[in-house]
């Protein structure tokens, strides 16, 4: 005769055997990062629940929990590892609506945070280089904008912030080029901060860029990780979970003070430049009648 008892146990065991397989693919398809784990998540789902449906099955798999330590030992493991990672995506969701930490904030609070901070940490510029009232590794802008000028402004991370010096920056080589070549006076205002992904690009634009009434805004991406960071992928994928980005700010902060502390413990490494050479393209494309010699 079975018991309320063993029927709870019986269909407790069955959610297990739908959990554990989802949640070891899952494990898996961090590991290899895929985009989107969709798919292969609600296929072992399925899987699952037409296993743990079947009563003959939830008795074996009760069985071999109750002979096989093993198993126990492993049906604990991914129990309590799933138990783990619900509970702190459902607190961190919570926390994110009670309250205003930098790390729990929306993208645009996050970049006005990460915008802060390595604005705050700028190298010095470097002998014979300007910067601004803004801090930026520019030369002062008028605002409003003189009349007649045609101001394009520039953003981007540390390429278009400049490892090279002023004069060498390909920005500072465009804009030289273009009022060689173009009747109309043209301004490349360089709104580079190292280290900024391109959601930081939008909000320096909205912030500060649409203060300069630019006419042509120029987005420096640089393939090594802005075009990954930018494609996000699934919800459901691992680098997108809450838990994720939070142990990921922790390490970045980390990680990044450790290696400004080294720098500056070594001159050599302060020091150091990297040089390579800078070249502007001919080929522009620019908008019909904003560039007319009369």
């Amino acid at each position: 005769m079975r018991t309320a008892g063993s029927g709870a146990e019986g269909w407790f065991g069955g959610i297990r055997m739908v959990v554990h397989p989802a949640f070891v693919s899952y494990l898996v398809l961090a590991a290899a990062d895929v985009r989107n784990p969709e798919p292969i998540l609600f296929s072992v789902l399925a899987a699952g629940v037409f296993a743990a449906s079947r009563g003959c099955v939830r008795t074996k798999f009760r069985t071999a929990l109750r002979d096989l330590r093993a198993l126990r030992v492993i049906d604990m493991v991914l129990w309590n590892g799933f138990l783990m990672l619900l509970l702190s995506e459902l607190f961190l969701a919570a926390a994110d609506r009670m309250t205003h930490h930098p790390l729990l904030l929306p993208l645009n609070a996050k970049s006005q945070e990460r915008i802060q901070r390595y604005r705050s940490s700028l190298p010095d510029p470097g002998q014979g280089d300007p910067r601004n009232s803004l801090g930026f590794n520019d030369t002062e802008w008028l605002i409003p904008k003189p009349q007649g000028t045609f101001r394009v402004v520039a953003l981007g991370d540390s390429f278009a912030f400049g490892v090279v010096g002023y004069e060498s920056n390909f920005l500072t080589l465009l804009e030289a080029e273009l009022n060689a070549e173009l009747p109309v006076p043209i301004e490349v205002c360089s709104l580079g901060i190292p280290a900024l992904d391109p959601i930081d690009y939008l909000e320096i634009l909205n912030t500060e860029g649409t203060l300069l009434e630019p006419d042509l805004v120029l987005v420096c991406l640089f393939a090594g990780n802005d075009f990954v960071k930018a494609s996000r992928g699934s919800r459901l994928r691992f680098r997108n979970t809450r838990t994720f980005s939070l142990a990921g700010d922790f390490f970045d902060c980390g990680w990044r003070r450790c290696a400004c502390e080294k720098v500056k413990a070594d001159p050599r490494l302060e020091s150091t430049r990297i040089l390579f050479p800078s070249r502007t393209s001919r080929t522009l494309r620019w908008p019909s009648g904003m560039l007319s010699s009369s």
